[in-house]
């Protein structure tokens, strides 16, 4: 099943190349662990554009929540600025 998920950083705020760099390695992490395939993807300075494959039996709303959570949680970690 494919989809085309966007999500928004947090309060609208723009995202330096730091930033970037981390998001797409915690992503790919990520998808490994959840067998989910990423088609392609685009990180602007304040959305994230992901096109996706995954099986049927993962439910989209569970892997996107599970992403940004991971996201969220590496970056705040790693920039504590």
């Amino acid at each position: 099943m494919e989809c085309h998920v966007v999500f928004c950083v947090r309060y609208g705020r723009s995202v330096n190349g730091n930033i970037v760099e981390r998001c797409i390695e915690v992503i790919r992490t990520v998808r490994l662990a959840n067998y989910v395939n990423i088609i392609s993807g685009n990180i602007s300075p304040d959305h994230v554009h992901m096109l996706s494959s995954m099986p049927p039996y993962l439910l989209i709303s569970r892997t996107v929540q599970y992403i940004k959570g991971e996201v969220a949680g590496n970056c705040k970690v790693s920039f504590r600025n």
